[in-house]
């Protein structure tokens, strides 16, 4: 047990403070001698030596415009004593701590009087048997006209540092440029081989949001601008605090003279919200930092070897990492160590589906097997929801807890099994499968990722869906592989299209190349030469009564048909720009105007064989949009960031409806940052629209009968 006494005393008179005190515990014992006074006691030993020699009486010490007077504002002198293994050897340490300035009466930038004041701190400590530790800082204020704000300085560090296993004193010394309540700090060595090391850092005194910073630079143009803000929605970038970033951030650079290398990184000291709570227990990160280095593979070549290294220090499965011998691997040629329980899935299970005497009931709305997996899913969360409710429902009856009101999974004595299946194999290969006789039977195979190497981005579909009782679909898709599907003839490149077919047994058909729905261009055809960009596909239907979901529903009175319905689809897209697609790189910059038109035309024919009625139905529109798209994936690490803003109109025209018109603008900021364990979004979108209505030009008497 510890026991601590002491004795001091404080004398204070006009701002002045005095304080002596001493102390003693079993760890420590020590003496203090402490000196503050917040005007700063002006001390002017010049002046005084010149009057004590002097005749002529007393010098006017403003006759030297304070070229001579120190102001000190605190000094501290210390000295302590810590217990050694040698109870008759006890370790002693010294310490000095001090405040001052120097305010020379110099109008050389304005008529302040103060024109200039530098300050100076010292921090000193000196163990037994050791070198001394500390710092000395220097710091210079002008107040320069419109640079008020800005002071610069330099501080000498001494560090104590362990390197090989023994102790050390290294001394650093530091540039330092504090502008308002920002501090940048640079620190530069150069060793007797020549090495360079530069640092940088920022220190932020306090909160600092964007939006002071934006404030800063608006005022040097605008002195008159106190507080600049945005409007809504951009109101939320004046609130977001840049310092807890800034003050944990160090920039590095290196070179090393025998070998020429050059290196560059940064390092994120005690990253808050990096590690996910699921892996906290195996990883704690003190810092978390990337390098990137390069050096000629020879003396005299002037090829170079390249490589980037992730650094990670804290704990990792109880092992201890430091600066000195950090967590490390190369995230372009290696991998990042695997964590207990949590490393890459070679099998990932999305979903598993059985079930006797159930059906799928949205056989006739799903147009790929990606729908059918996603109505199965969402009912295994929406049935979750019901029963973290009514925990009764457990109790009753499937059929009528879970299965009905509008349920991809419905009851039928008809129906055999229900078989379904999702799941991702080897981190490349995503498989589908629907089995439910006789309503849905499909299979869909995708490759992804790295590890499909020249396979990736190959789409595999095929799906039989029962329409009627007398009618089915046959439904296949196919995508090439990346490699295949984008060919660069140099300052061209084309890009194939997906491919989708359905076939009906009673004869319809559909065709799909690319159409580029909503407006979405990645499975459609294109062609660039450079600065020109040009996209587009296109679909043609043939179909029937029985198969045609385009035409109106009729009443049951109405014993009516439409056939045939023929519906054609075409969206073009073109403009100036270009896409880069290369390794982990992705990069977009167009501006483009696109064009889509959809028609149905069919026939209406009456059951008592009246005369046929011509139908139709057309829509699409014209948008034009600027796009900035760029993304680099390094595994470990990737950044992703999308700008877009379109204008665009739109309509709809349809026999005995009034037309429907649409105007709309709109502007979308997205971002995606991934650093080893975690993956941050943000994005913004704000849209404009206007609609309005056209009478019908045909009248509203339809010669159908509607359900």
């Amino acid at each position: 047990m510890s026991m601590e006494k002491g004795i001091g005393v404080l004398l204070g008179k006009a701002g002045r403070k005095f304080s002596l005190s001493y102390g003693s515990s079993s760890d420590a014992t020590s003496v203090l001698a402490s000196y503050k006074n917040k005007e700063g006691e002006k001390i002017d030993l010049i002046a005084g030596l010149i009057n004590l020699v002097s005749d002529e009486g007393d010098l006017d010490k403003n006759a030297l415009g304070g070229l001579t007077t120190i102001h000190l504002y605190e000094l501290q002198i210390r000295y302590d004593q810590f217990p050694n293994v040698d109870p008759k050897k006890p370790e002693k340490q010294y310490g000095i701590y001090g405040r001052v300035a120097w305010k020379p009466q110099i109008n050389f930038w304005s008529d302040n009087p103060d024109s200039i004041n530098v300050e100076a701190t010292v921090d000193l400590r000196k163990l037994t048997g050791k070198k001394i530790t500390g710092e000395i800082c220097g710091m210079i204020k002008t107040p320069i006209e419109g640079l008020e704000f800005i002071s610069m300085g330099a501080c000498l560090r001494m560090v104590p540092e362990i390197s090989n296993g023994v102790e050390i004193v290294q001394s650093k010394i530091f540039f330092l440029l504090q502008i308002g309540q920002v501090t940048f700090e640079t620190y530069y060595d150069k060793n007797t081989s020549g090495d360079v090391n530069l640092e940088f850092r920022i220190q932020v005194d306090g909160k600092l949001t964007l939006g002071d910073v934006i404030t800063f630079f608006a005022s040097l143009v605008d002195p008159s601008i106190e507080e600049y803000e945005f409007n809504p929605p951009w109101d939320f970038l004046s609130k977001f605090d840049l310092s807890p970033l800034l003050n944990n951030l160090t920039l590095t650079f290196g070179f090393v003279k025998a070998t020429k290398e050059k290196t560059f990184g940064f390092k994120l000291a005690t990253p808050s919200g990096l590690i996910p709570n699921e892996i906290k227990p195996f990883l704690n990160v003190t810092s978390f930092g990337l390098s990137f280095s390069s050096k000629p593979k020879s003396q005299n070549s002037k090829k170079s070897v390249r490589k980037t290294k992730i650094n990670i220090t804290g704990t990792f499965v109880k092992n201890t990492y430091t600066d000195t011998n950090p967590l490390s691997w190369d995230p372009v040629d290696g991998k990042p160590p695997e964590i207990p329980g949590k490393g890459g899935a070679m099998f990932e299970l999305r979903y598993l589906g059985l079930g006797q005497h159930v059906e799928f009931t949205q056989t006739a709305s799903v147009e790929s097997i990606k729908d059918v997996m996603n109505a199965l899913r969402g009912t295994l969360e929406s049935n979750q929801k019901k029963l973290v409710g009514d925990r009764a429902l457990s109790m009753g009856s499937p059929q009528k807890s879970f299965l009905g009101n509008g349920s991809p999974i419905g009851f039928s004595a008809d129906s055999e099994w229900l078989v379904g299946l999702d799941v991702t194999l080897l981190k490349m290969l995503n498989l589908s499968v629907i089995f439910n006789d006789p309503q849905i039977y499909g299979l869909r195979i995708e490759l992804h990722g790295e590890a499909a190497k020249n396979f990736k981005g190959f789409v595999f579909e095929i799906l039989y869906t029962k329409v009627s009782e007398t009618t089915g679909k046959y439904h296949g898709e196919l995508v090439l592989p990346d490699l295949l599907r984008r060919m660069e003839f140099g300052a061209v490149t084309v890009i194939l299209p997906g491919i989708i077919v359905d076939i009906y047994t009673n004869g319809d058909f559909a065709v799909d190349l690319g159409f580029p729905r909503n407006f979405n261009y990645e499975r459609s055809f294109a062609l660039e030469v450079f600065p020109f960009t040009g996209a587009g596909g296109f679909y043609f239907r043939k179909l029937s009564a029985e198969t045609a979901t385009s035409t109106p529903r009729l009443h049951a009175s109405d014993k009516g048909v439409f056939t045939p319905v023929y519906e054609i689809g075409v969206g073009l897209r073109v403009g100036l720009g270009k896409s880069f697609n290369k390794g982990p790189l992705k990069a977009e910059i167009s501006i483009t105007l696109q064009g889509m038109i959809e028609g149905v035309i069919s026939w209406y024919r009456p059951a008592n064989g009246g005369k046929e009625t011509l139908f139709f139905r057309l829509s699409g529109g014209i948008r034009i949009e600027g796009r900035l798209y760029g993304a680099v994936d390094f595994v470990i690490i990737s950044v992703e960031i999308e700008v877009l803003a379109a204008a665009s109109i739109q309509f709809v025209m349809e026999v005995y409806k009034d037309i429907q018109v649409l105007l709309k603008a709109e502007v979308s900021v997205k971002a995606t940052v991934k650093v080893a364990f975690i993956k941050v979004k943000k994005k913004f979108a704000m849209t404009v629209e206007q609609k309005f209505t056209i009478d019908s030009p045909t009248g509203y008497n339809t010669p159908w009968i509607v359900g």
